[in-house]
């Protein structure tokens, strides 16, 4: 199954974690669907091609259905229908358009147990009768590019496309922490190892707006004074509930630093560090 989201809305994605932007998400309610036969489109914002089975974008609308995420999973809570105004066969696509009636995602569809992005009663859409969707979901995955994050930020990135509009910011009036050690397996876990120094994210983003679904650091960050001997390993941004992880390195890692020796009273730079989808 492939699922494809625009740029502009992976820009949406990565500025609302970076807290670029004042108003920073592509808030999606109420969706809106236009299902299709042929090819999938790879970018949702090219023109779909063909015929169609309803004569507008907002003639398909889910609402303000959308469950609030668990785990990253928002899903559509009742079945919505529509009545197409063409016969068209063999549906294999569908278009998720924001409430600016911009495409935003092209995923599959299937009927139920196909393993389609999104589940039809029929793949056939027929003048006169009546079509479903009968589930859909959101997902918002744990890891972006290289980097991971624990599920309270996921769910809240899920909530805020889909649910209730708001501005997560992790980015900013948030402290990034360096540690030694190995890396837990997940930002949902708890911090192993030895921290070795902290930056401090104003309430100004140092991170760039995102441009083709990536964020980088404006200018190098400068440590307070390292509080620990060692071996830099990986990173946390950590805001509230909110946890995003990565390794660490001079080059080659999701954090980059001047240096991965880190020695007690030390001021270190941070140097790169991109946040993507």
């Amino acid at each position: 199954m492939a699922t494809y989201l625009s740029a502009a809305y992976k820009n949406a994605i990565v500025d609302t974690i970076t807290g670029r932007a004042a108003t920073n998400l592509s808030y999606v309610q109420p969706l809106y669907v236009m299902p299709y036969a042929g090819a999938q489109q790879p970018d949702p914002t090219l023109a779909l091609t063909g015929t169609l089975p309803f004569a507008a974008v907002s003639s398909f609308a889910l609402g303000a259905s959308m469950s609030a995420a668990s785990v990253g999973v928002s899903t559509l809570g009742t079945p919505k229908s529509a009545t197409p105004s063409t016969t068209v066969a063999s549906l294999a696509n569908i278009r998720i358009y924001n409430q600016s009636q911009v495409g935003i995602i092209d995923t599959t569809v299937s009927l139920s147990g196909g393993g389609g992005g999104a589940i039809l009663d029929s793949l056939t859409a027929t003048i006169g009768t009546p079509l479903s969707v009968t589930a859909f979901s959101f997902k918002m995955p744990q890891v972006l590019g290289a980097v991971m994050m624990n599920i309270a930020l996921v769910d809240a990135i899920a909530n805020a496309m889909n649910v209730t509009a708001a501005t997560i910011g992790l980015c900013t009036s948030s402290v990034t922490n360096v540690y030694s050690g190995t890396p837990p397996a997940s930002a949902d876990l708890a911090a192993t190892g030895t921290l070795l120094v902290s930056f401090t994210n104003g309430v100004t983003s140092p991170w760039a707006a995102a441009v083709g679904g990536a964020s980088a650091l404006t200018a190098a960050l400068v440590s307070s004074a390292a509080v620990a001997t060692g071996t830099a390993t990986y990173a946390r941004i950590v805001k509230g509930t909110y946890v995003l992880q990565g390794t660490v390195g001079t080059s080659a890692a999701d954090f980059i630093l001047d240096t991965v020796a880190i020695t007690s009273g030390s001021t270190i730079n941070l140097t790169e560090a991109t946040i993507s989808v």
